[in-house]
């Protein structure tokens, strides 16, 4: 049997849905906010999918009006706590 890349990851690494989820706000926002570096991603995988620090989007919901609705305006800076980074098929 072929075990999944995602049972080999660190638990505290979330999918897009799941950050959008936890956001309240559209998956394409969430890919959009990756690529103007507002939030950090790491790409996993041969389609190099993102995957999100569970501690970054806690520290966004804490930090940016806690029950407002996010928006790029209402973003101050980049969330980041361990910047851009690859992680490898090797079972990090």
């Amino acid at each position: 049997m072929r075990s999944r890349i995602a049972d080999k990851l660190p638990k505290e690494l979330l999918t897009v849905s799941q950050v959008a989820a936890k956001l309240s706000v559209h998956p394409n926002t969430v890919r959009r906010w990756a690529e103007l570096g507002i939030l950090s991603s790491c790409r996993i995988g041969p389609r190099g999918d993102r995957r999100f620090h569970q501690a970054d989007i806690e520290r966004l919901v804490r930090v940016e009006r806690p029950g407002r609705r996010l928006t790029l305006r209402t973003l101050s800076e980049p969330i980041s706590t361990n910047g851009d980074e690859e992680i490898a098929d090797s079972g990090r």
